[in-house]
């Protein structure tokens, strides 16, 4: 995947539906045809939001989940595997404004894992601008589904600094089984 230096997100649909037929005729390879965007928050399904660039994105491999082991509580003290473990992502903008930071708030509210299934999903784009997402049944691209995500408060450190605000979220151990990329046809249109 190299290094992601861009988001963008979609509202989920029911049935992970794909809603590409809808963005202005043209699918995900076609981004001159995606609206970046005047306001960050997307409403309408078919809206796809361009986060502005970050640095510092790092998705850690899950881990192993297990219980017990090296003990009496298991037979022959083997561990017994429970899976692997949701994985944490963190990464870093440097000197957004602040109505762009409070319209990226907006997302943590559609993506708590507290309700269950998450309404946001992202693409992730990497310095290239190669889209890497997740295909529906239909083989349509949908987002790869965020839980949780967050941004800090603004840090600052000073003199010659740049103001750092950072932002995580979770995916599921599994969030990669279905990983695909798209070669887009043009370069990406910027937020205004």
């Amino acid at each position: 995947m190299d290094q992601i230096v861009r988001l963008m997100f979609q509202l989920i649909q029911p049935g992970n539906a794909s809603t590409f037929t809808a963005v202005a005729g043209g699918g995900l390879e076609d981004i001159a045809a995606i609206d970046a965007g005047r306001a960050l928050v997307a409403t309408d399904p078919a809206r796809l939001v361009l986060t502005p660039y970050f640095g510092g994105m790092v998705i850690p491999p899950s881990e192993a989940q297990t219980e017990g082991g090296n003990d009496n509580s298991t037979p022959f003290g083997v561990a017994i595997d429970l899976g692997e473990t949701s994985v944490t992502v963190n990464g870093l903008f440097r000197n957004i404004p602040p109505a762009v930071k409070r319209a990226l708030d907006a997302y943590r509210c559609l993506s708590q894992s507290a309700f269950g299934a998450p309404r946001i999903g992202a693409y992730f784009i990497n310095k290239e601008g190669e889209i890497f997402h997740n295909l529906n049944t239909g083989g349509l691209p949908v987002g790869i589904p965020l839980y949780n995500f967050r941004t800090s408060s603004r840090g600052s450190e000073g003199f010659n600094q740049a103001d750092k605000v950072n932002f995580g979220f979770g995916l599921q151990s599994n969030w990669d089984n279905n990983l695909v990329k798209t070669i887009p046809n043009y370069g990406l249109v910027e937020l205004t």
